[in-house]
């Protein structure tokens, strides 16, 4: 029964992609979209968020540094840290890197045993702001948390490290460019170099995006292709939001003189505020398409990807959905959406030489 009702599913959506629909089916999932933002209250869930992100954000800094400390000089990942983070507002992003400098600089920088436990420490610490995401996700998705505590804290775990690795090969990049670019031929080389580390960077937070979608929520793994929507919707609010909220604290913005000495913080509290909701709406896109394509079965409002689901699992009741029109016999138009990275991708190089006129000169 679960396998005719997906075959049915498929066939009606495209395939089984995600992203084949007709413009129909597009509008009345962006409707519904609209409408579960304001039921779902992501705007209040995303704020808890980014409270506890911020809680978090100096042990998951102080992880970082442990593990980068192990292979590669700390003051050298300090500096490559404020250069990454140069997009962000100029306030929030100087909060971290004076963070990251003074844990890279401190004597408690260990190796070995020391390091170690410091990280699960600081491990530890950074785990309560993925809880909190995971939480914001099942409601995203409509779902009961029902994973045991063993389970659910190895989730976050996971995460966790995801997170970290994530910055890594942020690192990685930022790093690696400006050595290629010192063995380049011709300054013509040299600057695409530097201007192709942001395309890499967003699909970096593409595939971070899709890793939360794809493990964070209380439900059966959706495959990559059901939950690329929702990354790359993700990254793009996620990366126009950093850089709209850059522009405007830089330039309009007046924290400093209302919040004094807690402008910075506020700065950097709005703007993980900013990418919990980007977050947030990619998981809802996908929760939507999720239903779309159910209701084209005509099945109930169920998730697609929990078909083989227990008996014991509890049914949900969830409001009624609108039925989804037939999609079109003809070749269906593109996805839309597709363009997104690069576009993101290029607001942030526009931020990115908006603030450093041009690359530092390394000795």
């Amino acid at each position: 029964m679960a396998t005719t009702r997906t075959a049915g599913m498929q066939s009606k959506a495209g395939g089984g992609n995600a992203w084949h629909r007709d413009l129909a089916s597009w509008k009345a999932i962006l409707s519904r979209l609209r409408e579960q933002i304001s039921q779902d209250h992501i705007g209040v869930v995303a704020a808890g968020i980014a409270f506890y992100t911020l809680l978090s954000i100096f042990p998951a800094i102080a992880a970082f540094i442990s593990v980068a400390g192990l292979i590669l000089d700390p003051a050298e990942v300090a500096g490559e840290v404020s250069d990454l983070v140069a997009v962000l507002p100029e306030s929030a992003g100087a909060i971290i890197g004076d963070q990251v400098t003074k844990v890279a600089g401190g004597e408690n920088t260990a190796t070995g045993f020391v390091a170690l436990a410091g990280f699960a420490i600081a491990v530890y610490g950074a785990m309560k702001s993925i809880l909190t995401l995971i939480e914001g996700l099942n409601i995203a998705y409509g779902e009961q948390e029902t994973r045991g505590i063993v389970r659910l804290y190895a989730t976050a775990f996971a995460l966790t490290l995801g997170l970290i690795v994530g910055m890594a090969l942020a690192i990685g990049v930022v790093v690696l460019l400006p050595v290629l670019l010192a063995l380049g031929d011709t300054q013509a080389a040299g600057s695409g170099l530097l201007w192709l580390r942001w395309p890499i960077l967003a699909g970096i937070a593409v595939l971070g995006f899709a890793l939360v979608y794809r493990i964070g929520p209380a439900k059966r793994s959706a495959g990559w292709r059901w939950i690329s929507p929702g990354a790359v919707l993700g990254t793009a609010l996620w990366i126009a939001g950093t850089v709209g909220f850059s522009l405007y604290a830089r330039y309009f913005g007046s924290y400093t003189e209302t919040y004094g000495a807690l402008g910075g913080v506020v700065i950097l509290l709005t703007w993980l505020w900013v990418s919990a909701y980007a977050m947030l709406m990619g998981a809802e896109l996908n929760s939507e398409i999720e239903r779309q394509d159910s209701g084209a079965a005509g099945g109930a409002h169920s998730s697609v990807f929990d078909q083989a689901a227990p008996a014991s699992t509890p049914p949900k009741d969830p409001a009624p959905m609108p039925a989804a029109p037939a999609p079109a016999q003809a070749a269906q138009p593109a996805a839309p959406g597709h363009g997104l990275v690069l576009v993101g991708a290029l607001a942030l190089l526009l931020v990115g030489r908006l603030r450093r006129p041009g690359p530092p000169e390394r000795p």
